[in-house]
């Protein structure tokens, strides 16, 4: 009994052991959110659809939500397509809570990614300027800030784990993504 007990203590401050060893290695981000959250948006967008049945023509109206973040000082913001792609109506919410409108500039469906600009760039308003991903390593700590599904300002970290290498990539798609990034 004395054996099962010393094995047990012996895990237990093993364990305790590793739990302190990495909170003291744990990275603190709260800086950088600080500087960043400012630049995360809330997106609001409204679809209408007309459909027709027989003589009859009916008006679906859908809202939809999403997050982006301001990376230009002229208003553009990266967002995700699905979130923009059949909006007649977008209006981004600013950290102020201020609401302004936008417009879709470039919209890649397969990468769902978009470029929307605002239609009123407040005075004053901060932007997180992109990085360049081809200087990522594997392993390289990163994290992700927004309002997901209107949860405002959320963030979540990890690693880097690797690159998409595609083989056949046809010119007009590089040349979309190009677009995308140097807007």
């Amino acid at each position: 009994m004395h054996k099962n007990l010393y094995w047990l203590a012996s895990i237990t401050l093993l364990l305790c052991s590793y739990a302190l060893c990495n909170a003291a290695l744990a990275t603190n981000f709260s800086h950088i959110v600080k500087k960043v959250d400012p630049t995360v948006v809330t997106i609001l967008t409204q679809e209408h659809q007309e459909i027709q049945s027989g003589s009859t023509i009916s008006i679906n109206r859908s809202e939809g939500l999403g997050s982006g973040v301001i990376f230009s000082a002229d208003g553009k913001i990266l967002t995700a397509a699905h979130v923009v792609n059949v909006a007649d109506n977008i209006q981004v919410q600013l950290s102020t809570g201020e609401m302004v409108g936008a417009d879709v500039l470039s919209s890649i469906t397969s990468s769902d990614i978009a470029v929307i600009k605002l239609k009123y760039v407040p005075e004053n308003h901060v932007y997180a300027p992109l990085g360049d991903s081809d200087k990522l390593s594997v392993g390289e700590e990163l994290f992700a800030i927004g309002a997901p599904r209107g949860l405002i300002h959320t963030f979540t970290a990890g690693h880097f784990s690797n690159r998409r290498v595609y083989e056949a990539v046809s010119y007009t798609h590089l040349r979309a993504h190009e677009t995308v990034l140097d807007l």
